[in-house]
């Protein structure tokens, strides 16, 4: 599979070494096709959660021209009225919010999209294979188990 940092779509030095020896395999067997099936793991779910809540407690933080991020998260804490006694520190504080985030269904799915369109393009752009050798296959959630966020191939014959 093509590995992926958590939360990105951005193929890696190492995984574009990766997709030239898959381009390779492709080369020298004409016949053959892939399915290309991306995956997002609980890795990615809780990356994508904390990109959602920075970006809304930084935009709190312009809005209200606050002196930094960490009284930023302070501010928006308060105004979500959490039950119990008050996280202590920000990244206590960012942790609890966390927890409360819900999945950010879109987010989800444009991270899908974006990991089989960057292994395309590097296949077909750099690697100059035919775009119809490679078929999009059913993206998956596996939020359930660990490992990293992927694309994997299944060979497709004709």
């Amino acid at each position: 599979p093509v590995k992926f940092p958590a939360g990105s779509a951005v193929v890696a030095p190492e995984m574009e070494t990766h997709l030239t020896r898959v381009a390779d395999f492709l080369r020298r067997s004409p016949y053959v096709n892939l399915a290309l099936s991306p995956i997002v793991t609980a890795e990615d779910a809780e990356s994508l959660k904390t990109q959602e809540l920075t970006a809304r407690i930084q935009k709190l933080q312009g809005e209200r021209k606050l002196a930094d991020f960490a009284a930023a998260v302070a501010v928006y804490v308060k105004e979500q009225k959490i039950e119990g006694p008050p996280p202590g520190t920000p990244e206590e504080q960012l942790a609890v919010l966390r927890r409360r985030e819900p999945m950010p269904e879109p987010r989800v799915k444009e991270l899908l999209e974006r990991r089989l369109g960057a292994t395309r393009d590097v296949l077909t752009r750099v690697e100059g294979i035919p775009a119809e050798r490679l078929k999009p296959a059913d993206p998956q959630l596996q939020l359930d188990k660990p490992g990293e966020g992927r694309v994997e191939f299944a060979v497709v014959e004709e």
